[in-house]
């Protein structure tokens, strides 16, 4: 499947990719948006916190940060590494470190540990800003069925061992 950018479309992925924090640090300068994705990636970042605050400040009241990784365990180390990267060879060797695995609390503290000004529209004019938390509102282990060279996914809430997504809503302070 191709993905097909506008113009506009693309030079905004430029600038972003050029210097991420550049818009996503000035409120009032980017555009906000209901649902932010940052799916397969903070365990290939040296600063995930900071890319995780990014793509909160992207968000509008209520907006939802989807955020999916591996998990350090020994199961993630033996599926991911092991038999992805060794085994099977599905995964060049050297893509994964262990060491930058994250478990869903430590990215929920990532997420949730730090309260959020608000664009809510209303706190502008009258200098009174709103505040926002995150909070996690959906979590589930993503399990690859056997037999593993189909590449067969499903989702399973009990069982976040390797890969796991989490859901975490922009909600006011009340």
């Amino acid at each position: 499947h191709h993905w097909h950018y506008s113009q506009p479309q693309r030079q905004r992925r430029r600038r972003l990719s050029e210097n991420p924090s550049s818009e996503t640090n000035n409120r009032d300068n980017h555009e906000l948006f209901d649902v932010v994705t940052a799916l397969e990636i903070i365990e290939h970042v040296p600063d995930p916190t900071s890319l995780l605050r990014s793509a909160v400040s992207l968000l509008r009241p209520d907006g939802i940060l989807f955020v999916s990784t591996i998990n350090r365990t020994w199961k993630s180390y033996g599926m991911a590494i092991v038999a992805a990267e060794y085994i099977s060879g599905k995964v060049p060797v050297g893509t994964h470190d262990w060491n930058r695995f994250w478990s869903p609390d430590e990215v929920e503290r990532m997420v949730c540990d730090v309260e959020h000004g608000g664009d809510s529209g209303s706190g502008g004019a009258t200098g009174h800003e709103e505040k926002y938390v995150m909070k996690q509102v959906g979590l589930s282990g993503m399990v690859i069925q056997p037999p593993f060279v189909n590449l067969k996914w499903s989702l399973d809430p009990l069982d976040t061992d390797v890969n796991w997504i989490g859901a975490y809503q922009k909600q006011r302070v009340r």
